[in-house]
């Protein structure tokens, strides 16, 4: 049996989701933001527990109107999510992934791993590999040719000068 975790595309699709509806409520005023969490929390609960299967189980003959259900379901889902980490301040586990509004929280912002090669690690790994494959294919190594020297371009014509028109008025002498 599959687990939600191994749903790529239900886990991937939330991972954008719930921050966003998270980031709708927080920037409610506090009194109007507890009502909503409420009302989200209660329709998230009860569409999960009335069309949850729509999300788990994919129909491949889905009619336009079966494929509306499963959007508002998932959209019930994701701002459910998001009302139970403002309801609930250690936050929120759910298929994998975990939400929270703890700024230090190593789950929901883990320390970047730092790079382990550098791009002249990374030239120097090819560079080997090319020659190990010449030298077992009896080829010559690589020696790159030198680069051709640029020629001068040749001088831009410019359009021949013209001269202005121009109109005079002279007065009439009487």
């Amino acid at each position: 049996m599959m687990r939600l975790a191994d749903d790529t595309t239900l886990v991937e699709s939330l991972r954008l989701a719930v921050p966003l509806y998270l980031a709708d409520l927080l920037t409610r005023p506090a009194a109007d933001r507890a009502a909503v969490a409420q009302r989200w929390r209660a329709t998230g609960a009860s569409a999960v527990g009335e069309r949850g299967d729509l999300l788990q189980f994919v129909d491949l003959g889905r009619t336009e109107a079966k494929r509306l259900k499963v959007a508002n379901t998932f959209e019930q889902l994701a701002r459910g999510l998001a009302a139970l980490v403002v309801l609930h301040p250690p936050g929120v586990d759910f298929a994998g992934l975990h939400w929270c509004l703890r700024p230090d929280c190593a789950r929901c912002h883990p320390p970047r791993p730092e790079p382990t090669l550098s791009l002249a690690g990374i030239n120097a790994q090819l560079e080997a590999l090319d020659a190990d494959y010449r030298r077992l294919n009896g080829l010559p190594a690589y020696t790159p040719s030198p680069a051709p020297e640029p020629s001068p371009a040749p001088p831009t014509k410019l359009p021949r000068p013209r001269r202005p028109i121009v109109t005079v008025h002279l007065p009439e002498v009487a």
